[in-house]
């Protein structure tokens, strides 16, 4: 069964009686970037490490899924930030039988930093894994999942850094993380994939999709993770329009998005993005 760990933002997946937990955007190293630009912050990978230990720990997760942007850098990484990531994933190593990566946009290069660690790296194209009945894709969420991950009844992204945008009577501005469900119209979205692939969708465009490609598209819908970084901003999901164009997924389902269900790392439900739109106070 699919678990939701909303606080914890993670997920955790069962498959074959094994514990799969499931993270997002770690962006280990983000601290060099900000210093880079003239803000310095404490560096916090030490917290961020001490998060995750204590998660994989705290659940018995046995194998360790990390959905893309394990490091900061896009396509190189500073030397303590390759130290960084080397150091957590052989305390992870300890602690759980496999460890693998999802690469995200950020994680060019990676296979360097990872060399001669047990870590198992993935085409950034997903992961297709299966929860009982149920099929979940796993993809980072910055491209196109591979035909077979876009055919799971349940996709499971990261990316954005999804984040709600609240103001008080005084105007004062703050920002939540949050997680993001959308249901699925699939003919929509096998018409997007169609016209990605340069195929004529047709009147029907799943059926096209299932003749010329062999896939039968069950998709039902996208959860979208927040990261697990606590200390990185992210993007405003008030407002759907720049949602849709940070990630081919979310722009293919469209105007699903202003129908998707809202909620905050505690749990709290709060609606879509388009009640959220229009709230102007706490």
């Amino acid at each position: 069964m699919l678990r939701i760990l909303f606080e914890d933002r993670a997920v955790l997946l069962e498959k074959d009686s094994e514990l799969y937990g499931i993270v997002a955007d770690l962006h280990i190293g983000f601290e060099i970037d900000l210093k880079g630009r003239g803000i310095r912050l404490p560096l916090q990978t030490d917290k961020i490490s001490s998060q995750l230990l204590n998660l994989v720990d705290k659940y018995g997760i046995r194998k360790l899924i990390l959905l893309g942007d394990l490091k900061h850098s896009i396509l190189g990484y500073e030397r303590r930030e390759a130290e960084d990531v080397r150091r957590l994933l052989e305390q992870l190593c300890q602690l759980v039988e496999e460890v693998y990566l999802i690469p995200g946009n950020h994680d060019g290069n990676i296979e360097e930093i990872l060399y001669k660690l047990k870590v198992k790296v993935y085409s950034s194209r997903g992961l297709r894994l299966r929860d009982g009945e149920l099929s979940v894709g796993l993809f980072h969420g910055h491209a196109w999942p591979s035909l077979r991950v876009l055919s799971s009844e349940v996709l499971v992204i990261g990316h954005i850094h999804p984040t709600v945008e609240f103001r008080d009577r005084m105007g004062l501005r703050y920002v939540e993380p949050a997680w993001i469900r959308v249901r699925i119209d699939r003919n929509r979205l096998a018409y997007s994939m169609c016209k990605h692939l340069k195929i004529d969708p047709g009147e029907d465009p799943i059926l096209s999709l299932k003749v010329s490609q062999g896939i039968e598209l069950r998709t039902r819908w996208v959860l979208v993770m927040p990261a697990f970084n606590p200390f990185l901003s992210g993007l405003v999901i008030n407002n759907t329009a720049k949602m849709s164009k940070m990630s081919p997924i979310l722009s293919a389902i469209g105007r699903d998005l202003e129908k998707s269900e809202i909620y905050l790392h505690d749990g709290t439900y709060l609606g879509s993005p388009k009640l959220l739109s229009k709230l102007s106070e706490v």
